[in-house]
């Protein structure tokens, strides 16, 4: 099954990613060795292309699991063999989203966990800042804005979200934003399994997707 990077997120010392089918279906891969729901560093560089990027695409191979460890996740599947099918271009990337945008109740849906964790919906404005309430641990958050939908986070009173998104963190924190105006702007948007201090699953925005594209830094994916 190929799959189409939407996601590449940070997880404690280990990342994240998820993904689209060509049909649109939603795709969490997950270890199938068990160890870790989360992938090291190691397991998702590739050879001359470097570390996974958001756009990329994957061949992989492993099952659904039988019974979901986070039940409204039930977009994760197990991969037993994975391997780099190519790299697109960012105007390929946004040709293949166009259409895959999600309605208002999928997104609502997802917001509330209801038996799903994953949204992609098209947007017409972001705005972006730093929570810096504790200095030590400074976070990007991100305010959506769409004509169409209602896209604010229902879990928390501002209705930000926090920005999640590996390619995009560094950007937001050093506010150094080299574009502000953008033809499409694609939000995935995913849900954190609970908390230890509240048990809620926050929503989060795990990748942004524009037509024009931002490079990748140096940095990256850190």
């Amino acid at each position: 099954m190929k799959i189409h990077i939407l996601a590449v997120t940070p997880a404690y010392n280990k990342f994240c990613i998820a993904g689209m089918t060509e049909d649109g279906e939603w795709v969490r891969p997950i270890p199938g060795h068990g160890l870790n729901r989360f992938w090291t560093e190691e397991e998702l560089n590739f050879n001359s292309y470097g570390f996974l990027r958001p756009g990329d695409v994957l061949n992989i191979q492993g099952n659904r699991p039988a019974k979901y460890k986070f039940p409204n996740h039930t977009e994760d599947f197990l991969v037993n063999e994975y391997n780099f099918h190519k790299r697109p271009t960012n105007q390929q990337l946004i040709t293949f989203l166009q259409g895959k945008e999600e309605s208002q109740s999928n997104l609502t849906n997802t917001l509330k966990g209801a038996q799903r964790s994953l949204c992609l919906i098209k947007v017409d404005e972001f705005t972006h800042y730093r929570n810096d309430y504790n200095p030590e641990k400074v976070k990007p958050r991100v305010h959506l804005y769409s004509n169409i939908l209602q896209v604010g986070n229902i879990k928390v009173e501002n209705e930000s979200y926090i920005l999640k998104d590996c390619k995009w963190i560094p950007y937001v924190l050093q506010d150094n934003l080299p574009l502000n105006d953008f033809e499409n702007i694609y939000i995935a948007i995913g849900l954190a399994t609970k908390t230890s201090y509240d048990q809620v699953e926050y929503p989060q925005i795990i990748g942004i997707h524009t037509d024009p594209g931002l490079n990748i830094q140096s940095t990256y994916p850190y």
